[in-house]
């Protein structure tokens, strides 16, 4: 009989449109073949959504949490609805089961965990690290934590689980290597081949004011030094909505794409020049995955910094972003060998085996 798993989640997973809904997707993916998974949505459908999930052709139960929570409602009282909800369906009398929280943020959901169930907490990022991170650019910090307050609700949980090698290691000397889990994101490597010249540099992002910020840093600093030339700047995904309407030269905003591959598979250049934040950046991991020559500033490259220089190129700064392009563009034998070590760092280290395994452990154990 198959191990039971309780996954208590608010991204519209499958999307896989920004970051965190490709972790879970991922994630759902994984579990789904392997466990009697059941999925706790703190969140609310569409009939799209609906569809779109159907099309992941996965055996899974889906809990709509939020189906009855009034938006209008305090997060204090929206939280309490939500546990309500969640009790009607998972309680005393449930079986034995390990729920996996997913972000530390919704940690108020393990109140509503059964005394007989393993718990089990999806960080995503470390909040006290972001939370620094954020400040120091004097950007709103919508959930503030210090290291203290996130080590206590780490505590809470049976064990907690690292999207990347640093943020691992920093839990793991506090919490102890029996309750830490490192699971990278996994992606599968698609190794796209370069067009010779090249005629788009891209971003896929999510509507996050880092990316955001980090965005609008690029169109004002690097951008103008590529304009004039035959290249676009092509923006995909949700952040769009949040930049200025302004005509800028060159640029083409394409919105949300319900099929990310095919952004991909139009990008000649990828970056990634968000400047704060932390955890792994999966649009950078999923750039190299296909392939794509890839430009990261230091936080975009936040968990892969051993590979700068090999299977991406790091930019400090504006000079370095402008020189770190301007070499891509003039060498396709960088492009080439570059997307080369990308993709094979994918596919030998981010396989969802290698990347999952030890979670699924924890779980059977």
């Amino acid at each position: 009989m198959k191990k039971k798993v309780v996954l208590l989640t608010q991204a519209d997973f499958w999307t896989r449109s920004y970051g965190l809904a490709a972790r879970v997707f991922e994630l759902v993916r994984f579990l789904a073949p392997r466990f009697d998974l059941s999925i706790a949505l703190l969140g609310n459908l569409t009939e799209n959504d609906l569809r779109m999930m159907r099309e992941m052709r996965l055996d899974f139960n889906l809990y709509v949490l939020g189906e009855s929570v009034p938006v209008q409602l305090s997060q204090q009282a929206q939280a309490q609805r939500l546990l309500e909800n969640f009790r009607h369906y998972f309680n005393e009398s449930s079986p034995p089961a390990t729920y996996i929280v997913v972000k530390t943020e919704y940690s108020f959901m393990l109140e509503g965990v059964p005394a007989n169930g393993k718990t089990m907490l999806d960080t995503n990022d470390l909040i006290s690290a972001r939370t620094k991170s954020i400040q120091q650019h004097n950007a709103p910090v919508h959930f503030p934590l210090t290291e203290a307050e996130e080590l206590e609700i780490f505590h809470r949980y049976d064990s907690v689980v690292c999207i990347q090698p640093v943020e691992y290691a920093w839990v793991c000397a506090r919490l102890g290597a029996e309750k830490t889990i490192l699971a990278q994101h996994p992606i599968a490597a698609k190794r796209t081949i370069l067009r010779k010249t090249v005629a788009s540099i891209g971003i896929v992002a999510s509507r996050w004011h880092a990316n955001v910020d980090g965005l609008n840093w690029f169109i004002e600093r690097v951008w103008p030094h590529f304009q004039g030339r035959n290249l676009t700047l092509d923006v995909y995904g949700m952040v769009c909505q949040e930049l200025s309407r302004r005509e800028i030269p060159g640029m083409q905003m394409h919105g949300f794409m319900e099929y990310i591959d095919a952004c991909y598979a139009h990008i000649d250049i990828a970056i990634n020049p968000v400047r704060y934040g932390a955890g792994l950046k999966i649009k950078s991991v999923e750039a190299m995955a296909w392939g794509l020559p890839l430009v990261a500033s230091v936080q975009g490259a936040s968990g892969l910094e051993e590979l700068a220089g090999q299977a991406f190129l790091l930019a400090r700064d504006e000079r370095e972003f402008i020189a770190a392009i301007e070499s891509m563009l003039q060498n396709i034998e960088l492009r080439r060998s570059i997307g080369r070590a990308a993709c094979a760092y994918v596919a030998e280290h981010l396989s969802a085996e290698r990347c999952f395994g030890e979670l699924a452990k924890h779980i059977v154990a």
